[in-house]
């Protein structure tokens, strides 16, 4: 390729990226929605079809419209499999066009033919910002994310053999639904906690740092080039400290404190583009070493600009879900998506046992708990970007106490 002016080498030059993400693991195909595949709506309003223009996997995909009208639909097939999920995940592929209008999406799994007992995951509680309008995304989900609806244990978790999709909108438009493949993907051999702090609060190093120190534990720092030298705000120098001295992982948040604020979703894709190459082009020049990996800015990104963030990161985080349980599930590890990573943000109200119970659920299913933390301060901690000192020390207490291993995202990505 011959290249015409410095502009475009440098921008090929930011687009490459250092962190290695390794291959996603083996997994068991147990249903693409080709031809024959068999699933049929037992209840409910709604089309249900194959789509042969729209899919990611094989020639088509299951494609459901609902009618605008608030009733739930149910999607299903019986006798299938059985399906071993012995050690497993469940991975669904799937595309929601009218975010918006969501009522619920959720999938039911069943060893009886929902005879006597089922556990399901409602897809509808993090869908939104984990995925754009629009766009295709690989969900894995941690067993212990599916919620039992019967006496613990009456599934048969080796024996799966009735799968359910139940569809609905708000009542107020059509939504529709493309789900195109269901996988059962392998649990690690152990579970696995990050710490994260984003925005760069002056905090993070005068806080989190001695209080990480104590037990030898590292964080990823995801920072606003903007804030930087500011008051409140981590000084360069306290930065390059937490990489050189505290073996912390240095990420992208956003380039202005504007664009930050505004939301990426609100702003046009030149702009959005412009202020990921002035970060990445920042912590290149001041020598940071994991500069492959972004948080969205409040969780907001569209389907274009995925894809933009994709050019220059290979490790991107939202702010959805992360926590286990009714709030949102704990990611996977690996995840399903590197560029999709789900995180518990950790606000004022959060509380140590809570955080005991989010940590039990990982090491039980060997998940990957992702805790985001903002501003630590003294006392009087509020809002959703604030924990007092102490909480977060009885909270890093809890997670030694656990026996998990602590690593950054990037170690996590890598391994």
């Amino acid at each position: 390729m011959a290249w015409s002016s410095f502009p475009e080498i440098e921008k090929a030059a930011l687009e490459l990226t250092s962190l290695k993400v390794p291959a996603r693991p083996q997994k068991t195909v147990l249903q693409q929605f080709q031809a024959g595949h068999g699933y049929e709506k037992s209840e409910g309003t709604g089309t249900l079809s194959e789509d042969t223009t729209d899919f990611v996997i094989g020639t088509r995909s299951l494609k459901f419209v609902t009618a605008g009208d608030e009733v739930q639909s149910h999607v299903r097939k019986k006798s299938v499999g059985p399906y071993d999920f012995t050690g497993k995940d469940l991975q669904i592929v799937f595309k929601v066009e009218g975010l918006a209008h969501i009522g619920t999406f959720e999938v039911f799994l069943s060893s009886d033919n929902l005879a006597t007992n089922n556990v399901h995951y409602p897809i509808s509680i993090p869908v939104q910002p984990y995925v754009a309008d629009g766009e295709w995304a690989t969900m894995t989900i941690s067993w212990g994310d599916l919620v039992n609806n019967f006496p613990p244990g009456t599934i048969a978790r080796s024996k799966v053999n009735f799968v359910e999709f139940r569809f609905e909108d708000d009542g107020a438009a059509p939504v529709t639904f493309h789900v195109n493949e269901i996988a059962a993907v392998p649990q690690p051999g152990t579970g696995v906690v990050s710490i994260v702090f984003d925005d760069g609060w002056g905090s993070t190093y005068t806080r989190a740092r001695p209080n990480l120190d104590r037990f030898g534990y590292r964080a990823t720092a995801v920072i606003i080039r903007d804030l930087i030298g500011t008051a409140n705000y981590l000084t360069l120098a306290q930065t390059l400290a937490l990489q050189t001295n505290n073996g912390w992982d240095i990420a992208a948040h956003a380039d202005t404190v504007a664009d930050h604020n505004a939301g990426f979703a609100n702003l046009s894709n030149s702009v959005v583009e412009a202020d990921m190459q002035g970060i990445k082009r920042w912590l290149i020049e001041n020598g940071f070493k994991r500069r492959d990996l972004f948080a969205w800015p409040q969780g907001s990104f569209t389907a274009s600009q995925m894809v933009i963030a994709r050019r220059f990161f290979n490790g991107i985080r939202g702010t959805t879900g992360g926590r286990g349980g009714a709030t949102g599930p704990q990611e996977t590890f690996p995840p399903g998506e590197s560029s999709r990573l789900r995180t518990w943000v950790v606000g004022s109200t959060a509380t140590a046992a809570e955080l005991e119970t989010a940590l039990n659920q990982c090491s039980t299913h060997k998940s990957w708990l992702l805790l985001c933390f903002h501003e630590l301060v003294a006392s009087g901690a509020e809002g959703g970007q604030q924990t007092d000192e102490a909480t977060f020390k009885a909270m890093i207490e809890k997670i030694a106490a656990s026996g998990l291993a602590v690593k950054t995202v990037a170690e996590v990505l890598e391994s």
